[in-house]
């Protein structure tokens, strides 16, 4: 293939093999049972493609444990020193914040929730609900609700 890939029909075609080091399992937790499977699929889907359905993880009595596998092709981003767009390892859907681990995920602030640190390296005043930078999460006052800022949930 390689000595005819300038030859017609194939110059019209470029490969790039989609399972090249990029399809990763992803395992979240988010420990309230309320959030859908489609939240939590349509936050993974701003980092790559899904592969089905999550997968819901058991102990061995059966019981939920509050974690679900996905595998994720993750797009491909030129900024990231690997070249993959990797979601942060804490995130939040709603008034919730879950978690997610894979192998080669770069390590993530919890406070931030930017790459290359740790939360008790942070030096960033940002807020971790709303993702502002004028003020810290203890701070926020925007609304988990309506999403306006100035009042909280219980006030609106």
């Amino acid at each position: 293939m390689q000595v005819r890939k300038e030859e017609a029909p194939l110059n019209l075609f470029s490969f790039e093999p989609w399972f090249a080091g990029n399809v990763q399992r992803v395992t979240v937790f988010v420990p309230d049972p309320f959030v859908s499977e489609e939240d939590i699929a349509g936050y993974l889907k701003k980092y790559g493609i899904l592969h089905g359905t999550g997968t819901k993880e058991q102990d061995w009595e059966g019981v939920w444990t509050g974690k679900r596998t996905y595998w994720i092709s993750l797009f491909r981003d030129v900024r990231s020193p690997d070249g993959l767009s990797h979601p942060p390892g804490y995130f939040g859907i709603g008034s919730e914040t879950g978690s997610l681990v894979y192998p080669g995920q770069p390590i993530t602030c919890r406070r931030c929730w930017q790459f290359g640190h740790y939360a008790r390296e942070c030096k960033c005043k940002r807020c971790a609900r709303c993702g502002l930078q004028t003020h810290a999460e203890k701070d926020c006052v925007q609304c988990f609700f309506c999403g306006e800022y100035g009042h909280v949930y219980r006030a609106c």
